[in-house]
């Protein structure tokens, strides 16, 4: 018989569990790739008393690499574009950007209505 883990899902959408449902199973070649894929943690595991023990590595998935800084922007965004976008253009113009209670800046119409009015409507 081969080792059973309990296995618990992460934020990582995948459709073996949804975020912290939990699931007993076989240690197995797909449950080792989920854990490499950081779709699933193994949160129990337990051991075959009949098997010979051998050294287990836990795996953990490597954290996201750090996004790269934007390209210089010279002109406004699309209109569409994310908030954001907005925000990293208009900081880049020097523009004092309002904040709320929170700390937080305004969304993106928020900030279109910000660029048409230091721009003079442009």
């Amino acid at each position: 018989m081969a080792d059973t883990v309990v296995i618990e899902g992460t934020l990582t959408p995948c459709d073996e569990l949804r975020r912290g449902e939990r699931k007993t199973v076989a240690m197995s070649d797909r449950i080792e790739r989920l854990v490499a894929g950081g779709f699933v943690t193994i949160v129990e595991r337990h051991r075959d008393p009949d098997e010979p023990t051998a050294v287990v590595v836990e795996q953990t998935p490597e954290p996201a690499p750090e996004p790269a800084d934007p390209e210089p922007v010279t002109g406004p965004p699309a209109g569409n574009a994310r908030a954001e976008e907005w925000l990293a253009f208009l900081q880049s113009k020097n523009v004092d950007i309002p904040v709320d209670e929170h700390g937080n800046p305004p969304g993106r119409e928020g900030l279109k209505a910000i660029w048409a009015q230091v721009s003079d409507g442009a």
